[in-house]
């Protein structure tokens, strides 16, 4: 018994998250360029400057010109420039109901938007756009807009597949925290 004891401490998860706080811009580019360190949040609070982190694979950078700008490339795991690519310089207008679930504006007039369980196609994005979030967010959280979506289904029994039109009802998602009508969020049970 006391040998089963012994070696379970040396099988415990030894690589706790750790924080630090850094005031030196140096310090943090360093951390982040080093594969060594998994960040697993940030939080800046200089007006000048957000990162918003709402996924693994996304993240929304906006910084002051001249200062540094994280490097870009064309394979995975690499930044891109997503807002390049839609003919556009900057994004004017930002907007979020929730993890991976936004809509932004662009300086050409065009608009992105992204919505984790939905296709987005030219039928649903008549209902969930960028000026439907908006309105979502700051006017009626409590509004479900409904959306067809294609679906496809498999009879294993007679090996045959088959679409149907299925109704999702797309609104605002954000339980993890409370949400304040200034739209900073404290901890849950505040």
């Amino acid at each position: 018994m006391l040998l089963n004891s012994f070696w379970g401490r040396f099988g415990m998860n030894t690589n706790k998250t750790q924080y630090k706080v850094i005031s030196d811009p140096l310090e943090w580019f360093d951390m982040v360029s080093d594969d060594q360190y998994v960040i697993n949040n940030a939080d800046f609070s200089h007006p000048n400057y957000v990162q918003v982190f709402y996924s693994t694979n996304e993240d929304m950078h906006a910084g002051i010109h001249g200062q540094y700008d994280p490097q870009l490339g064309d394979y995975f795991g690499d930044f891109t420039d997503e807002v390049k690519k839609k003919g556009a310089n900057y994004i004017t207008e930002f907007i979020s109901a929730g993890p991976k679930n936004y809509a932004y504006k662009m300086d050409n007039g065009k608009t992105s938007c992204t919505v984790k369980g939905f296709t987005l196609n030219h039928i649903s994005s008549l209902v969930v756009n960028f000026d439907s979030i908006r309105e979502n967010v700051l006017n009626d959280r409590e509004k479900k807009l409904q959306v067809e979506q294609l679906k496809f289904t498999r009879d294993k029994k007679n090996w045959f597949i088959k679409t149907d039109i299925v109704s999702k009802m797309y609104g605002f998602v954000y339980d993890k925290r409370v949400l304040l009508d200034s739209f900073y969020t404290l901890p849950n049970g505040y």
